[in-house]
């Protein structure tokens, strides 16, 4: 993204790919609701309506290629933990930083 504002809003999980497996999870599959709520301080996450997970962020550029994409562009949260972030268009994408991990994408609402 080019600034928090690429990335503020609510958006909508749509899917999530990876594992050893390559397993695809979705609401249908999992039974489960998830929205992201980002302001320009705050990353919340939020599973069939409740609260889970709320964190400030940074958004950065590595100098290396993240894992899992082609891109140099992360989130970090509070705790230091980083995930790859790509927007396309009404997409978000969030590739978690280590091998046989998730992809994880969202729609803007």
């Amino acid at each position: 993204p080019e600034s928090n504002n690429d990335l503020k809003g609510e958006w909508i999980w749509v899917e999530s790919v990876g594992g050893i497996g390559g397993w695809t999870l979705t609401p249908e599959s999992q039974n489960v609701t998830k929205k992201l709520v980002i302001d320009d301080a705050t990353f919340s996450e939020f599973v069939n309506d409740s609260l889970i997970f709320k964190s400030t962020y940074t958004l950065g550029i590595s100098e290396k290629v993240l894992i899992g994409t082609t891109e140099k562009t992360y989130i970090r949260y509070e705790s230091g933990n980083q995930q790859a972030i790509l927007i396309n268009g009404a997409d978000l994408e969030l590739i978690d930083q280590c091998y046989d991990c998730y992809f994880h994408r969202y729609r803007r609402k």
